[in-house]
């Protein structure tokens, strides 16, 4: 019977990564949605990819990056151990469900054409892996400080 207890930090970080997953494309949806006014590009002038990896970074790389964190950490919170553990198990939920996603609504994600034309999506990609991962290390290396009575 303890054998089964101890798998159960791995299966919830999974189980909470793929709940995330889902709740990314969903937050994406909702935060791409934002309209940006004309005279912010107007500012840039012509430089384009500056104005769009901005508007990227602030709209939707920054607050899907502390979503994630956020996410992470009460995830961990439940256990209150095996930090990195759980975050990774987090991390690979979000991923598998990633590309499900990706492969269902025949994403080009997948092209490098895509990176070299539009470089700004490299932002939205890595923001929430960055902060699960960025949970996970801080939580452990905080660890003594949070749980010490």
């Amino acid at each position: 019977m303890k054998s089964n207890i101890r798998i159960l930090p791995e299966i919830i970080g999974f189980i909470s990564g793929v709940i995330f997953g889902n709740l990314y494309v969903y937050i994406v949806g909702c935060l791409a949605a934002i309209a940006v006014p004309r005279q912010f590009f107007l500012w840039f002038g012509r430089h384009y990819v500056a104005a769009l990896s901005v508007d990227e970074l602030f709209t939707v790389a920054i607050p899907l990056f502390l979503i994630s964190a956020v996410w992470t950490t009460s995830t961990v919170f439940i256990f209150r151990a095996h930090y990195r553990r759980i975050a990774m198990w987090c991390l690979c939920g979000y991923s598998l469900t990633w590309v499900i996603v990706m492969l269902a609504y025949e994403s080009p994600i997948f092209n490098i054409a895509v990176y070299t034309q539009q470089p700004w999506i490299i932002l939205t990609m890595i923001a929430a892996p960055c902060g699960i991962v960025a949970s996970g290390y801080f939580l452990s290396k905080l660890s003594h400080y949070l749980w010490s009575t």
